[in-house]
Parts: structure tokens; sequence; C-alpha cells
């Protein structure tokens, strides 16, 4: 139970579950929840005025069908535009007084301006500790949010999972912060595929969680757990949610505070 006091395996809906719903909205978000999924996986943007935002992308083409940036319009702007889908993006601070008490977020910063807004932010809401894992490729926003706030838990970087594989191949011990529960990591790297069972077992030897991203097919989902691995991050929610329930590891409200 390294992954946020929730019981291996268990899976992760990405970005809401971006396949299923326009990703990072709410209908996303009701949608993954009313599933029964106890984590969510999203994404964090910084407006021109210093406003939390949930988004992937701060560019607003894809989501919005508009020329323009998050970071070049302050919220009250922001707050006028309906995505696809009609949902208005959301603020962190409106997602948050939404979310079910126990449904835990794996946060993604997107951009460096993020960083410290999201330190401020999270330094005043110790509510949040213990229900919030920070995910990035960029390792250096994961130390920076290490340093700053040693409560709230991080998974790895990708140089800090590239440096896990090698000291995997290698038999040397890795140097991990103290406050990593997770690696979170996509199964195949620059052409090649690093996790295997052996891969997993010195993860797990590590009193780590792995988390394989982004999975949207059955037999891969079944082929991973049957590996090891803690979890699935995925795009579709409901083929997630039928493997679990298949494999007799489907578990609504998963894990305590």
């Amino acid at each position: 139970m390294a992954y946020l006091g929730l019981t291996s395996p268990f899976g992760i809906a990405h970005r809401g579950g971006a396949n299923e719903n326009l990703e990072n909205t709410i209908s996303a978000f009701n949608h993954s929840v009313n599933l029964g999924y106890s984590v969510l996986e999203t994404d964090l943007q910084l407006t021109a005025d210093g406003e939390l935002v949930i988004s992937h992308d701060d560019r607003l083409l894809r989501n919005f069908g508009l020329r323009g940036a998050i970071s070049g319009l302050k919220y009250s702007e922001l707050a006028t535009l309906a995505q696809r889908n009609g949902d208005p993006i959301l603020r962190f601070v409106d997602f948050l007084d939404w979310l079910p008490n126990y449904v835990r977020v794996n946060l993604d910063p997107k951009t460096d301006r993020v960083v410290e807004p999201i330190i401020r932010f999270l330094a005043q809401r110790e509510d949040l500790w213990y229900r919030v894992c920070i995910g990035s490729f960029e390792t250096k926003r994961l130390r920076k949010i290490r340093h700053e706030l040693p409560q709230v838990s991080t998974s790895l970087g990708a140089t800090e999972v590239r440096d896990l594989v090698f000291a995997h191949k290698t038999g040397r011990a890795p140097n991990l912060p103290s406050n990593v529960i997770a690696v979170q990591a996509p199964e195949k790297a620059y052409g090649l595929k690093f996790v295997n069972r052996s891969f997993i077992d010195f993860v797990h030897d590590l009193g780590l969680d792995i988390h394989i991203w982004t999975v949207d097919s059955a037999p891969d989902m079944h082929r991973l757990y049957d590996n090891g691995i803690d979890a699935v991050m995925t795009d579709q929610p409901s083929v997630l949610k039928a493997v679990l329930v298949e494999r007799g590891h489907w578990r609504e409200n998963n894990g305590d505070f």
C-alpha cells in the first residue's frame, strides 16, 4: 500500500478518462468517479493572473477550438469560454471543492510556471497532503516540490526512472528521495521495453508502486497486471474497470485515510 493508502492492484483514470469524455473536464471526472474510481490523474496550467486551472495543454486549440493560450488569458476571460463538450475550464480550487473525500489525485504540473503556485497552494492545505501525488516528466520540477513540500508524495521524473532502470541492470543501489512513492512510466521508452517482471520486482523491493500509462486495451491491461504492476493509467476507464472486475480486484472507495 505504498500509493496513498490504496490496496493494489487498482486503476487510475488518466485525465479523468480521456477517451470516454473530453479530458480534464467535470464531465470526465464525474464519469470516472461514478464508475467507482478512487484515483484521478490530471494536469495543471497557470493563467496570466496566476490562477491554477485543470488542463493538459496551454494552447486552446485542441479542447476549445480557439487560438491563443491559457497563460495569455486572465481567469475571468478564460471562464467565458466553453470547451468542445460545453464544459467550462475548471479552476483547481473548484475541482477540489467537488472532489469526493475518498478520491486521490495524481497531479502533473505541466509548466515551470505552475511549480511555485502549487507549492504555495498545497502548503496551506494539509488536508490534501495524504491524497495527492505529484508526477511529472520534468525531474527539476519534482525536486523543487520535494524540497519545499517534503510532506507531499511524488513519483519519479523521467531522468530518475532512467537511473532506476540503470540501477536495476547494473545491480547498483539507487538513491531515492524520501517522499517518492511510485514509478510512473510507459511500458516502453526510446524504443526499448524496460518493464518486465524482474524490474517490477526490483521496484517493489524498494517499497515503491509501479504504474504504467497510458494503457487502453483489455489484453494489455491483463498482461501488465499478470506481471505484477500495481496500477494501469487509462483513457478507457470503463474498459479498465471491467478488467479489474473480471480479475476480482475492483474496489470502490479503495483504502481509507
